[in-house]
């Protein structure tokens, strides 16, 4: 009778065996109770609590000054209206839409926590228009009230005549949007300034929003010129959210691919061992290696994914592309070079689709890159619609930067590193 060679017999019981196996369970029930502290907020991980991560941190601080802002302007004066010392060769164009929205107002917080604690210097480097959207402007409040003058460089109204304001009239929210937008892009692009940029008016500007920006924006300007894959760029992102970043289900073909390769390179490497050192053969059993890669690998790579990829592999900071997955338009900055095409497209476009989605179906038409800046210096506090005033939290809590609440409350939030797993 035949036996197999002495390093292919099974190895009799070694305790060494349950020893490793009671040592990687205790570990990783202490992983996955480590991950539970410090995944929490990543909305990509199993251990996400969004009672607790949607919690306003950093936002509420920032509202805090913004409306002391308003306080102090208030209280000495409001300045007289912009509109007559309009700046010599802005950098940047910021165009606001607004409407009116029952029983909510969020334009005065918007304009206030991009103003403040800019500098001088810094604010005659912007022109900012805001458009009042509603087809009768006298029914949105801040169009009576002298702060809208005295912050803003321009004020927009729609200057329609009867039979358009009559068509106008006829357009669902979808397609008003599209249009409002449209028109306020162009108005920031007749200005020929180099970026022209578009925030909703339910939006939050972090402290120190401004340089960062810039400085982003030069970054995206020198990746894009080092860039082989695409020939130029569209916009950079201030705001997106973390819910769309997870571990998308169109490579998931692929994460099963390199997951059992890893086990197996693991079980080769480990029985190799084995052949080749033979003093390891009563610890490298037969049952300890299949436990390690049929139970042991397993579960360290369910783990790995269920962490979260924001948690396990967060965006570093600075400017990332980000041509998939970015939502959404709640503060876009352009590229002059192609912010006037975006214009024009816009015009002929009847896809039905959101401003947001035509600007990335543009952006993959024209093969442009698309850009963020990581953290993002703008947060969505916006809960109401602007159509009906009806609560949409489950959407509104879907359109929330978890980054941008970890920025620092006594420092200047921009200069503070980010990291999801704190």
């Amino acid at each position: 009778m035949h036996y197999p060679p002495k390093w292919l017999q099974p190895a009799g019981s070694h305790p060494s065996t349950a020893i490793f196996l009671a040592a990687f369970v205790g570990l990783y029930l202490a992983a996955v109770v480590w991950l539970s502290q410090v995944a929490w907020r990543d909305p990509t991980s199993v251990f996400f609590r969004p009672d607790k991560a949607h919690e306003p941190g950093y936002s509420t601080a920032r509202m805090g000054q913004s409306e002391r802002f308003l306080a102090n302007i208030s209280q000495s004066g409001f300045p007289p209206s912009r509109t007559t010392t309009l700046q010599q060769n802005p950098e940047i164009c910021i165009g606001i839409p607004t409407v009116a929205r029952k029983g909510v107002r969020y334009l005065r917080i918007a304009l206030a926590s991009l103003l403040d604690g800019l500098t001088e210097e810094e604010r005659s480097r912007m022109h900012l228009i805001v458009f009042i959207a509603d087809l009768k402007p006298e029914e949105h409040p801040a169009y009576h009230e002298p702060w809208l003058f005295a912050l803003a460089d321009e004020v927009l109204t729609h200057q329609l005549s009867p039979s358009e304001l009559e068509d106008a009239l006829l357009l669902d929210d979808q397609h008003k949007g599209v249009y409002d937008f449209r028109t306020l892009l162009s108005a920031c692009v007749q200005l020929g300034t180099p970026y022209t940029s578009i925030f909703e008016d339910d939006v939050l500007a972090a402290e120190g929003w401004f340089g960062r920006t810039m400085d982003g924006l030069a970054e995206a300007e020198s990746k894009t010129a080092i860039a082989q894959s695409r020939n130029d760029w569209l916009y950079l992102r201030l705001f997106f959210t973390e819910e769309f970043l997870g571990w998308n289900s169109e490579s998931a073909p692929q994460r099963a691919f390199l997951s059992l390769l890893l086990i197996v390179c693991v079980g080769v490497v480990l029985f190799s061992t084995r052949l080749v050192w033979p003093r390891t053969r009563p610890y490298l059993t037969n049952t300890l290696i299949l436990a390690v890669c049929c139970f042991c690998m397993p579960l360290l790579i369910a783990l790995f994914f269920l962490a979260g990829r924001m948690t396990l592999m967060p965006l570093p900071v600075g400017v990332n592309r980000m041509n998939k997955y970015g939502c959404c338009s709640q503060g876009l900055v352009f590229n002059q070079a192609h912010a006037g095409e975006l214009v024009e497209w816009l015009g002929h476009s009847n896809s039905g689709l959101y401003f947001d989605m035509l600007v990335e179906k543009f952006a993959d038409e024209h093969d442009l890159e698309r850009w963020a800046l990581q953290p993002p210096v703008l947060q969505h506090v916006g809960i109401k619609s602007s159509s009906d005033g009806e609560l949409k939290s489950k959407r509104a809590k879907q359109v929330w930067s978890f980054a941008f609440e970890s920025y620092d409350v006594h420092g200047l939030g921009g200069e503070r590193h980010v990291d999801l797993r704190t």
